[in-house]
């Protein structure tokens, strides 16, 4: 296989080498996937939620399942591409002609029968959102190698924007199935914390030899900061907004404990 320009990932790679984390309570919405990029016909998927819900995570639960053989006979020869969509604009140069060329190669690189190609923020190459009469090419390139079946597709934006940059382009939303992700419950929240907390105790206790400095997390903690996040910054998703408070808290600790050792 060609090497990779610096605008695609290969996040079935990544899971392989050990790079991408876990993922957890996804379940319902990637039964809802797969079945979806199981389909002969028009199997794409557009994840539609606010910022910082999980849709990037459901690509990256996708490409574990994949890196351990767990998706499914029709998936697990696939490999997950994520494309950084501004990355690949500013590539391009900013004109027609080399966003036209950037494409091309784009879809050369793709079209193999055997990639999943995942675009969050999918809605930056509408021409409200982009370049106007550059970026919007890509959809209509997009759409001839859909409708030659020759990749599957996950793109990921918020209903907003769906609303505003995408849905108007019918010809495009009709290859696709639009699968809500929404936030998880208080409760199931609590329950992803607890799951997670063992990397956040790792980020802490790397440098650290003496297992009687390390810093252990309380299942305690964990629900201590959903319950405090639930209540404050309602703007933001829970689960983001509960995590940083962890991180915060973890960080804290071992800030403060590193400074009562430099005392003494």
């Amino acid at each position: 296989k060609k090497e990779l320009p610096n605008y695609l990932t290969d996040l079935t790679k990544k899971a392989k080498d050990g790079e991408v984390d876990e993922v957890y309570f996804r379940d319902e919405e990637m039964r809802e996937i797969k079945r979806v990029l199981n389909r002969k016909e028009n199997p794409n998927v557009l994840l539609l939620g606010q910022a910082g819900v999980g849709k990037t995570a459901i690509a990256n639960k996708l490409a574990l399942e994949i890196s351990k053989a767990e998706a499914g006979y029709g998936l697990n020869e696939y490999r997950v591409l994520s494309l950084d969509a501004a990355a690949f604009i500013a590539a391009s140069g900013g004109t027609a002609d080399g966003f036209g060329k950037l494409v091309k190669e784009l879809l050369d690189l793709i079209s193999d029968g055997k990639t999943i190609l995942f675009v969050d923020e999918i809605h930056v190459f509408s021409d409200r959102r982009g370049i106007p009469g550059v970026t919007s090419n890509f959809f209509q390139y997009l759409k001839a190698l859909l409708a030659a079946g020759k990749i599957k597709v996950i793109g990921a934006t918020t209903e907003e924007e769906f609303k505003l940059d995408i849905e108007i382009d019918t010809a495009f939303v009709k290859r696709f199935s639009q699968i809500t992700v929404k936030p998880p419950s208080p409760s199931v929240a609590k329950d992803i914390l607890i799951a997670l907390k063992a990397r956040y105790e790792n980020a802490q206790n790397k440098n650290e030899p003496d297992a009687a400095k390390q810093i252990t997390i309380p299942e305690e903690a964990c629900i201590a900061a959903v319950d405090v996040s639930e209540r404050v910054l309602k703007t933001e998703p829970l689960l983001r907004k509960a995590t940083k408070a962890l991180d915060e808290a973890a960080a804290a600790v071992r800030t403060r404990q590193d400074d009562i050792e430099a005392r003494i």
